[in-house]
């Protein structure tokens, strides 16, 4: 019977990351389900190939930064909060020996049952939406954090999630770009999906895409009929989207910078520090609050000497929030936020020699991406990248699984394909 399942393996691969590709944009205890069982699973495959095989060191990565976690932990203040995190960082690691062992999984395969399956769940959150609209819900209160709250997803990440659909699908143009332009469902899946994408109103994810769907427009279409055309369609619906009152609000407003946020300068002199009044909080936009976190971390860093080894992920929380406090920023208002900048987050956390050395792992996606000319895999990593640079997603359970398993599905699909390709040469001589 043993050697029945085993010879069955690869279906089996298939099968085990698909469950977790298909419970990524649900709740959080299916993901966690399907991660585990799969793990345990895999422990029934696991041999010594699976160990010996090298990999890109990138793979490994979250195996290193628990390790950093747990130090950070240790010489923090308040053990007990930062072992308290260590169990989303554990969760890579078991994604990793998933895809270890269970390597011989189709890449193309995952991606398109993953795709219709988003399809179908982007679908029912609009059905939910319309149905609100029907009983005279306003528009505002069934979008972003709404809008996702059936699945209990936050928007940003669903958001990402349908960013790489979306990649995906148009990848498919570069490939037979008038056999895609002429299949309906094709064209149905990006409806459903560019709807979604903004109905979860995520400013940085909506303007990633359109950055590099822009840039892919330059590069890959060579017709310049074409690429008239499509730049022209993509104008005409960025302009039809800033007209409703709502999508005009959410992508607007949030980025304006007054000039007292400009001018503002933090300090340890109590008599000279900014007191926040309730007006100026209230009219705080998204991109003012992230100024302002960045403006009082780094400063208090440098002014605590702390700026090689941050403050420990058990302690940060703390010092931020009492820093917060006194600039009046804190009680009932931020207290318990993050920095809003994965960057930062880390930086402020670990230190720069962390710091460094996660961007030198980002450094390594891009460059696999790039050596591998896999253009999916590159506009994804610079996808996360950027949204980086607006929020902290490698803190949450959902953010972690997100960004560590398609970046795995790359870096062991390109061992395999290396693998294969040395393989046939071999064989050839």
């Amino acid at each position: 019977m043993l050697n029945k399942v085993k010879s069955s393996k690869k279906e089996i691969a298939q099968f085990a990351i698909l469950s977790i590709a298909l419970t990524l944009p649900l709740n959080i205890k299916l993901g966690n389900f399907a991660i585990i069982s799969s793990f345990v699973l895999s422990l029934f495959f696991i041999n010594r190939n699976d160990l010996t095989t090298k990999y890109n060191y990138a793979t490994y990565f979250p195996f290193i930064f628990l390790l950093i976690v747990v130090i950070s932990s240790l010489f923090s203040k308040n053990i007990s909060a930062g072992f308290s995190r260590l169990d989303r960082h554990l969760l890579p690691l078991l994604l990793t020996v998933i895809c270890i062992v269970f390597k011989d999984f189709s890449l193309r395969k995952v991606f398109q049952v993953f795709t219709i399956f988003l399809t179908g769940y982007t679908s029912v959150l609009i059905g939910k939406l319309l149905w609100g609209l029907l009983n005279g819900i306003e528009l505002n209160h069934l979008v972003f954090h709404q809008f996702t709250a059936l699945f209990g997803q936050h928007p940003v990440y669903y958001g990402l999630l349908i960013l790489i659909s979306l990649f995906f699908l148009l990848s498919k143009l570069k490939i037979n770009f008038i056999a895609s332009i002429k299949d309906w469902k094709w064209i149905l899946q990006i409806t459903i999906l560019l709807l979604g994408l903004l109905l979860c109103a995520s400013k940085a994810v909506f303007v990633i895409f359109i950055i590099v769907l822009f840039c892919g427009l330059i590069i890959f279409v060579k017709n310049i009929k074409i690429l008239v055309t499509a730049i022209l369609i993509l104008g005409l619906l960025t302009f039809f989207v800033s007209k409703v009152d709502f999508f005009n609000k959410r992508l607007t407003e949030g980025i304006a910078l007054k000039h007292n946020i400009i001018h503002f300068t933090p300090t340890n002199d109590f008599l000279a520090k900014k007191q926040f009044n309730l007006q100026e909080k209230l009219k705080l936009s998204d991109l003012e609050l992230r100024v302002l976190f960045a403006k009082i971390a780094v400063y208090h860093m440098q002014r605590d000497e702390v700026l090689l080894f941050g403050y420990g992920v058990g302690d940060a929380q703390n010092y931020f929030d009492y820093y917060l406090y006194s600039y009046n920023l804190g009680p009932n208002w931020y207290q318990g936020f993050n920095l809003h900048n994965q960057y930062l987050h880390i930086f402020y956390n670990y230190g720069v020699f962390v710091l460094s050395f996660f961007l030198l792992f980002l450094a390594s996606l891009l460059y696999g991406a790039y050596q591998h000319r896999n253009f999916l895999q590159f506009v994804i990593i610079i996808s996360f990248c950027f949204v980086f640079l607006f929020e902290v997603v490698l803190i949450r359970n959902k953010g972690i699984v997100l960004f560590y398993f398609f970046n795995l599905l790359f870096l062991i699909n390109n061992v395999q394909v290396e693998n294969r390709y040395f393989r046939n040469q071999r064989n050839s001589q």
